[in-house]
């Protein structure tokens, strides 16, 4: 339900800005993506996350996000969902804010920081950390190594982010079921 929820959100900014007006789509993609200049606007760090600038981009977003967040839908609930997503927004948006004080000619838009924080955190719970690791790896490393013109700061952040998230799942889990489902006996 929470996939399908940020997969339409996304669905929708996409079609009013590339769409609907996309003589300006540029002009949105500066003013509500984060840039040097507006990345201490707190409207910016949700909105970034919602951009997205051409059909490829959608795509590979999207198609990450249904695969990553039904899964994780799945094995934690609709709550969690939100909680993992949101967190990871935040993760990437703080390395995005780092990175863009020494770079002014760019804008980051895209909601990859967040997918790549639902990877780490469904990695994390489900026991696959290692596999996510080598493909984070391998895929930033590229990026970064072809000078590609994507947020691998973004996906840094936004996994980082989802793996404390994981931490504190699998944490919060273990006490509610040691304190809460399973109290101890007293003796005496």
């Amino acid at each position: 339900m929470g996939t399908l929820l940020i997969f339409l959100i996304n669905a929708v900014v996409f079609w009013y800005i590339n769409i609907h007006n996309g003589s300006y789509a540029a002009d949105y993609m500066v003013h509500y993506g984060m840039t040097a200049q507006n990345r201490d606007d707190p409207v910016v760090w949700i909105t970034n996350a919602f951009i997205h600038g051409g059909w490829g981009h959608i795509a590979m977003n999207m198609l990450a996000l249904l695969e990553v967040g039904f899964a994780t839908e799945k094995v934690t609930n609709t709550f969690w969902f939100f909680i993992v997503y949101l967190v990871s927004i935040l993760g990437a948006d703080l390395a995005n804010y780092y990175y863009l004080q020494n770079h002014w000619n760019v804008y980051v838009i895209g909601a990859s920081g967040a997918i790549f924080g639902l990877y780490a955190f469904y990695s994390l719970i489900t026991k696959e950390f290692k596999d996510f690791i080598i493909f984070a790896v391998i895929y930033n490393g590229a990026v970064f190594m072809f000078n590609m013109n994507i947020a691998w700061f973004g996906h840094l952040g936004g996994a980082i982010a989802g793996f404390i998230a994981g931490l504190f799942y699998i944490f919060f889990k273990g006490f509610v079921k040691k304190n809460i489902i399973e109290p101890e006996e007293k003796n005496g």
